[in-house]
């Protein structure tokens, strides 16, 4: 059972005015804005694609808050069930809602049940620099009926660290990134954990990622598409 999207991530660009605590946006931030990135597997054969556009833009005087709607569709082009989540810039640090990682085709089944969820949110500091390592990220839901658990997830981002800066050409374009690598553990009846790499640039966010099991690239998930 598919759990969740890997990364059509980690990624948004947020384009912001800086607030007093100078926070770097890493997600087009204009609502309205909108864009899509393509999953590729080792043999650069497309297996799905994510288009994401951002529905509403929330502004407070310390914080600025984007909600975000993003749709998945097969290689063949079947749409799965759409979802929302949340972005924000607040205090210095972009902040990506770890609910972005739980695939809500999964989780059709259990809405009707009750449910828990803890968990924080994914940080990227405007101050990034190599060799910096960056917070951790991770998501916990119980699903259970009557006061009877029947199910948990989890999925838990760790080991983050920004390797240096690099340039990033897609079919969206060229883009100077931030090239931060990390695991990533999920937990849905079995443990799956794989290594990662993303690509991340300020006003645009995840330009490219890499997935790996061990030393063997297993997918890829590029932007595609990019209107602000």
């Amino acid at each position: 059972m598919k759990l969740f999207t890997f990364f059509p991530f980690l990624i948004l660009a947020v384009t912001l005015h800086l607030s007093a605590q100078e926070c770097e946006p890493f997600f087009p931030m204009e609502q309205g804005a909108h864009f899509e990135m393509t999953s590729y597997d080792a043999k650069g054969k497309v297996t799905s694609s994510v288009k994401q556009t951002v529905l509403e833009k929330n502004v407070q005087e310390n914080k600025v808050e984007l909600t975000v709607k993003m749709e998945s569709f097969s290689a063949k082009g079947k749409a799965m069930e759409p979802k929302e989540y949340k972005v924000s810039c607040e205090e210095g640090v972009f902040k990506i809602d770890m609910s972005y990682f739980i695939d809500e085709e999964a989780m059709k089944n259990y809405r009707n049940m009750e449910a828990t969820v803890e968990g924080n949110a994914l940080d990227y500091p405007s101050s990034m620099r190599a060799g910096q390592t960056l917070p951790d990220g991770e998501i916990k839901i119980s699903i259970g009926m009557g006061g009877i658990n029947i199910m948990n997830m989890r999925v838990l981002i760790s080991d983050r660290k920004v390797e240096g800066t690099e340039s990033v050409t897609t079919p969206a374009g060229t883009f100077d990134c931030f090239k931060i690598s990390y695991n990533i553990e999920t937990k849905f009846g079995i443990k799956i954990e794989r290594r990662a790499v993303e690509w991340i640039a300020k006003n645009v966010g995840v330009v490219r990622t890499e997935s790996y099991k061990g030393d063997k690239l297993e997918a890829r998930t590029e932007l595609t598409r990019l209107e602000k």
